[in-house]
């Protein structure tokens, strides 16, 4: 049995305890587990509020709303005791007495538990721990990081639930492994023995390519919020204190770090990309002294995405029609997807058609008027600085040459939220709102508010084209691009993540090299260049290279292989199996 931790989880757009590609991938996580028989229970917070709700002003700018969450309202019951009471737990948090309560989901056959402190018996200040995804400041990012990684291990323990592997998706869970270490060392085990028991059953996944990225609390946070460990038998603040970081340790001069707590607490340990992992190793290396760079002992399991969830209606009718069945849960190696050859071209060109034209039919919803015939670029993700949004903004004559091309128009897409306190991303998306509201683009710019799993799907399965820019190396892995191939769509991206593994020569397109710069200013200019150039000599004039029967053939061949070759590849049912392969399994026999 995997219990796997998360801070956030995208299960659908009706339970919004999510904000972007991380919880999407533990909600597609979950599924295939419940898909292939994997057992597994997962722990998360009960927010009350979502991440945040979009709209614009008139100016085009953000404004983020309230986005309550009513329980009532949602697929979920609260878990009670034989005697009608609700089951809660305790935690100390500041000297005081945090209850905790369980509201539990099911996502197929898994099982979700999420720990909700706005209970009555606790103050308004500790109600408020689990109100908002990602709200408040360090104060918050601490207590509701207890709540998850302490609290989580002692509602399994509640609810007798026979957990043998701890799974630890990115750091934010990291305290379970100071609940686990006391559990162990108050039954009277040593310290040490108590930690190799814990490292052996635990894993832990990181994805973020930069240690910035990682929590990072002060000591007089850590001894605020949690002195009260070092009081418990057999456990002392020489302790566990060092697995935060040391004084010597040039990474925790600023405190307490949660990727170090994970590290040093679990034994297996993974990147969700190859380059990422290749990248985690060289970051991480001197945890690991005696062993060469490339000896570090982080993975790469490639993330993948869960195909029902993201399929659209016409594709997954043509699937059924040509391929064998059940074709969404068989891998890369299976003759199945070989049959996508067998599919008419006329037939699944009008699949992408149709998938076009509900796009537009939600663009027209928001009052633009696009043409549901012309080619259509898509970008919709988070509107964090690195991703560069405005990268194909940068020259503004090319750019009307290329969409307003009567005989080969293209129009664009965008969707996706700024964190309310990020103000050069929030810069970023009143850039592309001016650009759409602009009547010179009128036709050919749009942007979606309010992007969530709703508006997601609509996008991924309408785009011809899914446009990505990361800053090199900073994407660990993402996984919109991957949700277009099933639906017949081609990436148009940096190297980075896992495009590194996805892009071959005629089955989508790269922007650049894979080149690594030290001036950011020279990279947004050479690879803007080269966006603009991927486009004018190779997407737009193989889109629009029709054959008398009005299809693209050219274009279809690569959708073929799109669909074919790397779907079934980037798939969470092909991760999950890895996952168990290559790390619960192992966990688990390590833990016996």
């Amino acid at each position: 049995m995997v219990a796997y931790f998360c801070s956030e989880f995208a299960i659908t757009e009706h339970l919004p305890i999510y904000s972007g590609g991380l919880g999407v991938l533990a909600g597609d996580h979950l599924k295939s587990a419940s898909d292939l028989g994997l057992p597994m229970v997962a722990l998360g917070l009960a927010y009350h509020h979502g991440y945040f709700a979009q709209t614009l002003d008139d100016e085009g700018r953000q404004v983020a709303g309230p986005d309550p969450n009513v329980w009532s309202m949602r697929p979920v019951e609260r878990l009670e005791g034989p005697d009608g009471t609700p089951i809660t737990v305790s935690i100390h948090i500041e000297g005081r007495l945090v209850h905790v309560g369980v509201i539990q989901a099911w996502v197929g056959s898994t099982r979700l538990l999420l720990l909700d402190t706005d209970l009555p018996e606790n103050d308004e200040r500790d109600r408020g721990i689990t109100a908002s995804l990602y709200g408040g400041d360090s104060e918050m990012r601490i207590r509701q990081e207890i709540v998850l990684g302490i609290g989580g291990v002692r509602a399994l323990r509640a609810l007798d639930i026979p957990v043998t592997v701890f799974h630890m998706n990115e750091g934010h869970s990291a305290f379970l492994v100071l609940e686990r270490l006391r559990e162990l060392t108050v039954a009277g085990e040593r310290f040490d023995e108590a930690l190799a028991t814990v490292r052996s059953s635990s894993v832990f996944t990181t994805h973020t390519p930069v240690p910035a990225g990682f929590d990072i609390f002060s000591p007089e946070q850590i001894q605020r919020h949690l002195g009260w460990l070092s009081a418990e038998p057999g456990i002392t603040a020489e302790d566990w204190i060092p697995l935060g970081g040391t004084p010597d340790d040039p990474r925790s001069e600023r405190g307490f770090n949660m990727a170090l707590l994970a590290l040093r607490g679990a034994k297996h340990l993974n990147g969700v990309s190859q380059l990422h992992a290749e990248v985690s190793r060289g970051m991480w290396s001197e945890l690991f002294p005696e062993r060469p760079v490339d000896d570090v002992p982080i993975i790469g399991i490639t993330n993948g995405i869960h195909v029902p969830t993201w399929a659209g209606r016409g594709v997954q009718a043509l699937m059924d029609r040509y391929l064998d069945e059940p074709w969404i849960w068989s891998g890369a190696e299976d003759p199945t997807w070989q049959k996508v050859e067998s599919i008419p071209s006329t037939e699944l060109f009008a699949a992408r058609w149709g998938g076009r034209r509900a796009l537009v039919g939600l663009a027209e919803n928001h009052g633009f008027e696009l043409n549901p015939d012309a080619l259509t670029i898509g970008f919709a993700r988070r509107f964090a600085t690195y991703k560069r949004a405005t990268l194909l903004l940068t020259d503004r004559e090319r750019l009307r040459a290329l969409l307003k091309n009567p005989d080969r128009p293209v129009q664009l897409v965008f969707a996706g939220k700024a964190h309310p306190r990020d103000v050069p991303g929030q810069g970023f998306l009143a850039e592309i709102v001016a650009l759409s509201r602009d009547p010179e683009f009128a036709g050919h710019v749009a942007f979606i508010p309010g992007y969530d799993m709703a508006v997601g799907r609509v996008m991924v399965q309408g785009a011809d084209v899914w446009l990505n820019t990361p800053r090199r190396p900073k994407e660990a892995s993402g996984t919109s691009g991957m949700k277009v191939c099933i639906n017949g769509g081609l990436n148009l991206s940096i190297l980075d993540g896992w495009w590194v593994e996805g892009y071959e020569p005629g089955r989508g397109f790269a922007i650049g090299q894979g080149e690594l710069y030290e001036d950011v200013e020279v990279a947004d200019r050479t690879e803007a260049e080269s966006l603009y150039r991927v486009l004018e000599e190779q997407v737009v004039p193989l889109f629009y290279d029709r054959a008398a029967n009005g299809v693209p053939e050219g274009w279809v061949s690569q959708m073929r292989r799109s669909i074919a070759e790397l779907t079934p590849t980037f798939s969470t049912h092909r991760m999950v199996r890895e996952y168990g392969e290559r790390l619960y399994e192992v966990a688990a026999e390590a833990s016996r």
